[in-house]
């Protein structure tokens, strides 16, 4: 009788043993998915925080594009306008008009 109880501790023991060691295996596998998912979610946040920054510079610049248009589109068509407009968009100038340039 001694022997059958001996045998059945052994075997519930080796039993718990597995079980124990089956449940570390998933928690150390939980760990792990866990924190590649992690590291891949700060990498994306990462990337898209570089790209809203590349976006917003954009933006600012096509801003200053519209500021410029709306200040033509704004501007009286009088004789000034058409001197602005000759020399800053056709880059022309009055006949007796010094030009000096900037290098």
């Amino acid at each position: 009788m001694e022997e059958k109880e001996k045998l059945q501790d052994t075997t519930v023991q080796s039993t718990k043993k597995g079980m124990h060691i089956l449940v570390r295996c998933a928690l150390i596998a939980i760990v792990v998915i866990s924190l590649c998912t992690f590291v891949s979610g700060i990498m994306i946040y990462n990337a898209n925080q570089e790209k809203i920054k590349e976006l917003e510079g954009q933006i600012d610049d096509r801003q200053e594009q519209v500021d410029e248009l709306n200040f033509w589109l704004d501007s009286p068509i009088d004789f000034e306008y058409i001197v602005r407009f000759a020399r800053e968009k056709l880059g022309l100038h009055f006949p007796d008009e010094t030009i000096f340039h900037k290098d």
